[in-house]
């Protein structure tokens, strides 16, 4: 389904929002008979969301996918999109009787939401994925929260914390870190990857106060089938080291 609406920014953009809802993208219900003939930046991102994060598979979600550019220019690769993962199509409310009989209306939050940019060639350029039921993101926001509101911490008082916490890889813990990179996984998407340097980043300097960062930036390089070099940066999140991020440096591309 398409729609053309009218923006409110000053340039009058028509935004196309394109909803995947009439592909019907339940995870992994897309007939793998027709993907290996077609493919799309979108079905690009289903892919990598199951080998990425396989604990979506099983549970009939749906991929519901938004995008929006410019009506009157050229597009030459699909704009940058958002998918959002759950048991319900974006927007959908539930209605829900309390205990007197009124009824509620309560949207159905999604599992996951994830935001992709694909050149032209549908290869994948960035991915920013965030999800309380992977627990992505939740125990490592407590903990900055925690860190912020120490600020006279030092750097093993908050290594110390974080491993208080439950988080498996820490600023200590490079090796384990590096042995759970999802290389496989990723390979179709990025290439085969080399790690360059991974640094483990605790707080970003500025005044008044610094921030908590809390998370493994990981970069490295690789050589897609085509044979274009590319660099990359991973990111992952402390607690299970689960990747959050990716994104290339494409000016590192060669012909």
């Amino acid at each position: 389904m398409i729609q053309v609406r009218k923006s409110n920014s000053r340039s009058v953009m028509f935004q196309i929002v394109v909803a995947i809802m009439s592909l019907v993208l339940a995870l992994p219900g897309i007939c793998q008979t027709s993907a290996k003939h077609w493919t799309s930046p979108f079905v690009e991102a289903q892919k990598f969301l199951l080998a990425i994060y396989p604990d979506l598979a099983g549970k009939q979600y749906l991929m519901d996918a938004e995008t929006y550019a410019s009506l009157e220019v050229d597009w030459v690769s699909v704009p940058p999109f958002e998918i959002q993962i759950g048991p319900a199509a974006r927007g959908h409310m539930d209605l829900i009787p309390d205990a007197k009989g009124t009824v509620h209306r309560v949207e159905r939050k999604p599992v996951l939401t994830a935001s992709f940019q694909f050149d032209r060639e549908n290869t994948l350029e960035s991915a920013s994925v965030r999800s309380a039921e992977l627990t992505l993101y939740p125990k490592s926001d407590r903990m900055r929260s925690v860190v912020d509101a120490h600020q006279n911490w030092s750097d093993e008082q908050i290594s110390s914390a974080l491993k208080r916490a439950g988080a498996k890889f820490g600023p200590d813990e490079r090796e384990a870190l590096l042995e759970v990179i999802p290389l496989k996984a990723l390979e179709p998407f990025i290439g085969t990857f080399h790690v360059d340097s991974a640094e483990f980043r605790l707080r970003h300097q500025q005044k008044p106060e610094s921030l908590a960062e809390l998370y493994w930036v990981v970069l490295g390089h690789s050589e897609m089938a085509d044979g274009r070099q590319i660099r990359w940066q991973l990111l992952f999140e402390p607690f299970d080291g689960k990747l959050t991020r990716v994104d290339s440096d494409r000016e590192d591309r060669t012909p």
